[in-house]
């Protein structure tokens, strides 16, 4: 144990990162005011709710509800101006009866309703500890974003220390301002995020030989646990192990084990909440009232069809999927790499679409420069995030596909951040082009950590300037 330790005081990007995401995240944790980075205020809700041990929301009026501190209300009433206004600073905003005695049922959002409560572990464990002292709801709010930015700097530790591959660029990818949004944030991604790299440096060491071990299995399990119910588009990566060598994983009854134990507990979870939250009853409020959660909801085309009658249209006409899909990256690219990068506060702090350039060609340049000693494996990487994209895509292309016609369809919703748990993977085949930087591996360390920092401190100046100045 001593010697791992060792080993990792010895790295010089471990440690640079462990130092930078420690600095930056409390300083961000501290500088964005509460609930305003994205979809923050939807995961506080729940955080606090199960903090609190409501762990199944009630039902009232046909609306699904958690019982919360009115403080935390009345927080999130202060600072819902701000979003979208960057006219508005904090000195623009006062809490009032910000004590948390009392409390009001709230409507709450869907996608949290379908997040099982594990989902949210780190924050809710923050919160509860700071409701042991206090009663403030910005401390509170303070605590989970703590918790958040603790387990994706151990998480990301751990991958960085693992990976045999690409090790670089992962630091660059951990460091990049969107990522570190959101783990100094309340918000579930910080989860996604870490199972994504933490699955990606575990799956580089077995193509690079490692055999799967027992833990290995258990680890993987639990991952598939969160993936399937958060996001269920990065669940492909955990299938991987499934098509490597008996060197690595063993016989066929070795891979039908695996896949058991990937997908039959993340099913019975799943399907048990499910379960949960249908029979939930409903109660008709006759006195009283449920607050509404007012939330920025994308426009969906109106359509005489159900949503699986489209995703059987897209399969039977493969050529309307792609139509839909280029034209809307044609349309949305610059909003996809700067919500890649950058895009702080509730998604309405850009960085400069120039600065994000111009980190995107570092990125690949540092990608293709890396030592690969995988070969031509990590194709397969690379075709599990082309199947995440597709099934991403794929699932907005559906609901967006309204009267089954396909001319001039772009569709709105998906989040340059979203690309961020498939980057790695993405990233991979890079490495096999034949390009080295014309400076020694330790300096290409040290560059890679100068070009991070001065990406932070630039979002740390974009931050301040649209909350404060």
């Amino acid at each position: 144990m001593k010697g791992k330790f060792r080993e990792i005081l010895r790295d010089k990007l471990i440690i640079s990162f462990v130092l930078l995401a420690l600095i930056f995240g409390v300083v961000w944790i501290f500088l964005v005011p509460p609930l305003q980075a994205a979809d923050e205020d939807t995961h506080f809700y729940s955080a606090v709710a199960i903090a609190h041990g409501e762990f199944v929301p009630e039902k009232i009026n046909n609306l699904f509800v958690s019982k919360i501190p009115k403080g935390v209300g009345n927080l999130e009433n202060a600072y819902f101006p701000m979003e979208g206004n960057i006219e508005l600073k904090t000195k623009d905003v006062s809490v009032t009866n910000e004590e948390l005695s009392e409390t009001q049922r709230v409507n709450i959002n869907f996608r949290t309703i379908t997040a099982i409560p594990i989902d949210y572990v780190p924050q809710s464990l923050g919160i509860f500890v700071a409701s042991l002292f206090t009663q403030s709801a910005w401390i509170w709010s303070i605590f989970g974003r703590l918790f958040d930015l603790g387990v994706f700097i151990i998480v990301g530790t751990i991958a960085l220390r693992r990976t045999p591959i690409l090790k670089r660029t992962l630091f660059l990818i951990l460091l990049m301002p969107m990522t570190l949004a959101q783990a100094a944030s309340c918000s579930y991604d910080v989860t996604v995020i870490s199972c994504s790299v933490l699955a990606f440096s575990y799956l580089s060491s077995f193509l690079n030989g490692k055999k799967i071990a027992k833990k290995d299995y258990y680890l993987f399990s639990i991952l598939g646990i969160f993936l399937l119910n958060l996001k269920i588009i990065y669940f492909p990566f955990l299938l991987i192990p499934l098509f490597l060598s008996k060197k690595v994983i063993g016989t066929f009854k070795a891979r039908v084990i695996y896949l058991l134990i990937l997908v039959f507990p993340a099913y019975i979870v799943q399907k048990m909440w499910t379960k949960i939250i249908e029979s939930v009853p409903n109660k008709i409020l006759t006195t009283g009232k449920v607050t509404n959660y007012i939330i920025n909801v994308v426009t969906v085309p109106s359509s005489p069809y159900t949503q699986h009658e489209r995703l059987i249209y897209l399969i039977l006409h493969p050529e309307a999927f792609i139509s839909i899909v280029f034209y809307t990256i044609r349309h949305e690219f610059s909003y996809y790499i700067v919500g890649f990068v950058g895009n702080l506060g509730f998604m309405d702090t850009p960085l400069c679409i120039t600065e994000v350039k111009i980190f995107l060609i570092i990125l690949l340049v540092v990608a293709v420069s890396e030592q690969n000693i995988l070969g031509k494996k990590v194709w397969i990487l690379f075709m599990a995030a082309v199947v995440s994209i597709f099934l991403l895509f794929w699932g907005f292309a559906s609901i967006f596909v309204a009267n089954l016609t396909i001319k001039d369809i772009f569709f709105e919703g998906i989040q340059g951040r979203y690309f961020i748990p498939i980057a790695p993977f993405l990233f991979a085949p890079l490495s096999l082009i034949k390009y080295k930087l014309p400076i020694s591996s330790k300096k290409s360390d040290y560059f890679c950590i100068i070009i991070s920092l001065l990406m932070l401190l630039y979002a740390t100046a974009v931050i301040i300037e649209r909350f404060y100045i």
